[in-house]
């Protein structure tokens, strides 16, 4: 019998699993990334179970592969972190303005 789970927003609805992809373009080509989440079916609030992050996290680091020696944003955002270092300090070091660090960071360039 499966697990029905009551969603933490409302305390009403129930979850259900959706899928959503991301886009991501390495060295110019499209790589498309599968990721799992649930929806309440009352409130509509979507959440991530534990064990749906666990396998989302491994379905990103599979496309590792595509960027060869190109960062991929988690890296950016990992180097920055180890070195304590806000973005715009982060940003001052690259050379590139805030923005455009952010944009690194978040895969939108």
């Amino acid at each position: 019998m499966p697990i029905t789970l009551t969603c933490r927003a409302c305390k009403d609805g129930k979850l259900h699993e959706i899928v959503s992809r991301r886009e991501f373009f390495p060295n110019k080509k499209m790589v498309s990334v599968e990721l799992r989440h649930v929806q309440c079916d009352a409130c509509g609030a979507v959440d991530t179970l534990s064990a749906q992050h666990a396998d989302n996290l491994r379905r990103l680091a599979a496309r590792k592969a595509e960027y060869g020696e190109q960062l991929m944003g988690e890296e950016y955002i990992a180097l920055r972190k180890r070195y304590g270092l806000t973005q715009r300090q982060a940003s001052k070091i690259f050379g590139k303005g805030l923005i455009a660090f952010s944009r690194y960071e978040n895969e939108d360039v």
